[in-house]
């Protein structure tokens, strides 16, 4: 997350250790993931669903061809929104 420097990625801000837990600080989503997101409102309407996929695309293409990084558990739930 330290590399990633894109608008569509979270900014990494810190971290925290301790002897068992590792406490990772990122800017805050107030929105929540898609997939609660689509649960409150029912439904993406078309223009956002689009806006999503550009976004998440873009993103992923970042990831694989600027940084070498493959992202492996794609899901609503790893996707945060900002409306």
């Amino acid at each position: 997350m330290k590399q990633c420097h894109h608008p569509n990625i979270i900014k990494f801000l810190g971290e925290f250790k301790t002897k068992t837990h590792i406490y990772i600080v990122t800017e805050i989503l107030t929105e929540g993931d898609l997939y609660e997101y689509t649960k409150r409102n029912g439904f993406l309407e078309e223009y956002e669903a689009g806006i999503v996929l550009k976004q998440l695309i873009d993103s992923i293409l970042y990831l694989n061809e600027e940084l070498g990084i493959i992202h492996r558990d794609l899901k609503p739930e790893n996707v945060l929104v900002i409306f």
